[in-house]
């Protein structure tokens, strides 16, 4: 979780750097969605200086995100990867134990490591387009647990967030 001060103390660069000010309340918004997504404190740091060097313009929460972790999309192809060599390989726990939750799921959906197996090479790229789409969907599902996060007033002004 993304503690409020270092929330704090990497927006207002990002707002001086891009020319932007908002009010609490989007603020909030933004520190919500961050946590929502289950960025790390490391991770946000990481996305603030990537964004920083990178964007012409303030980053969505999604910009966040991607610049700490990398292209969804992208993770799920190079999972791909290692699901294919898995199915080729007599000992394919050395290629899945790198594979996530969303990947070990994929697999499950798309019939198995076995059934990846015997398919023809013609078939893998229609596979391969299934996997990632079932990959991304799962991702979201993994990610979205239930927290509910409000915000409340703290004495003498300054506004905070509550973890229910």
């Amino acid at each position: 979780m993304i503690s409020r001060k270092r929330f704090t103390e990497e927006i207002e660069i990002l707002c001086d750097w891009f020319g932007r000010k908002f009010e609490e309340k989007t603020l909030n918004r933004l520190y919500d969605r961050l946590n929502a997504n289950g960025l790390t404190e490391e991770e946000f740091s990481k996305a603030c200086l990537t964004l920083f060097d990178t964007s012409s313009h303030f980053p969505n929460p999604q910009a966040f995100v991607d610049a700490a972790r990398g292209d969804r999309e992208g993770i799920a192809a190079k999972e791909w990867e290692l699901v294919v060599k898995a199915a080729a390989s007599s000992s394919p726990e050395y290629f899945l134990k790198k594979v996530s939750d969303p990947g070990m799921a994929a697999i499950k959906e798309i019939g198995g490591l076995r059934k990846l197996g015997q398919m023809e090479q013609k078939e893998l790229p229609f596979i391969r387009k299934e996997y990632i789409e079932r990959w991304l969907k799962l991702d979201q599902n993994f990610k979205t647990e239930a927290i509910e996060i409000t915000s409340y007033k703290q004495p003498g002004g300054n506004n905070g967030l509550s973890i229910n």
